[in-house]
């Protein structure tokens, strides 16, 4: 069953907040937003600093971003502790997608953007295309990805259900590349 949430993520630090409208599956999936300041101060502070308190709940899209429009106002967007970078009530992902903004709908490629992208490509193996592209990584770009992914995950617990599935995936790895029952 879908939820349509009017939510408010505070920061825990200096008391800025983030107004946002959210369609999901789980009310506890622990969705904090995806505006560009409010993601930029997550990462300067933690997420363990922020709390996303549900505002009201909606029974469709619609009202759920009337709602929004309604509350993320320019006098909102003029206050000081406050995130959020535009008018509510259009949809943050969703619009995008259906709008064509920020993507390349409609549009097409010069010629000479072909070329330059075509070259910058040429000689670089595709993960779809080829069984082993991962072994061709040097040493040095894994460690680089490894130490990038630990610093991104420090500090955040995985639930039982998040280590079973990567168990699962471990296992069905191991056994479709050595052919054996572990």
């Amino acid at each position: 069953m879908s939820h349509y949430i009017l939510y408010k993520t505070t920061n825990l630090i200096d008391g800025k907040i983030y107004i946002g409208a959210h369609k999901t599956e789980d009310l506890d999936d622990s969705y904090m937003g995806s505006g560009r300041r409010l993601l930029s101060a997550i990462s300067k502070y933690g997420i363990e600093n922020f709390e996303r308190t549900i505002l009201e709940h909606f029974s469709d899209a619609e009202s759920m971003y009337a709602r929004e429009r309604e509350i993320v106002n320019e006098e909102l967007l003029n206050r000081e502790d406050v995130y959020n970078l535009k008018i509510g009530g259009e949809g943050g992902f969703d619009w995008i997608n259906d709008s064509g903004i920020g993507g390349f709908k409609g549009r097409a490629h010069t010629e000479e953007t072909r070329k330059k992208i075509s070259n910058a490509l040429i000689g670089r193996k595709r993960p779809d295309l080829s069984e082993n592209w991962h072994q061709s990584r040097t040493d040095e770009s894994r460690a680089k990805h490894s130490a990038s992914m630990s610093r991104a995950l420090k500090g955040k617990k995985k639930s039982e259900s998040h280590k079973a599935k990567i168990r699962e995936a471990i296992i069905k790895r191991y056994r479709s590349q050595n052919q054996v029952d572990v």
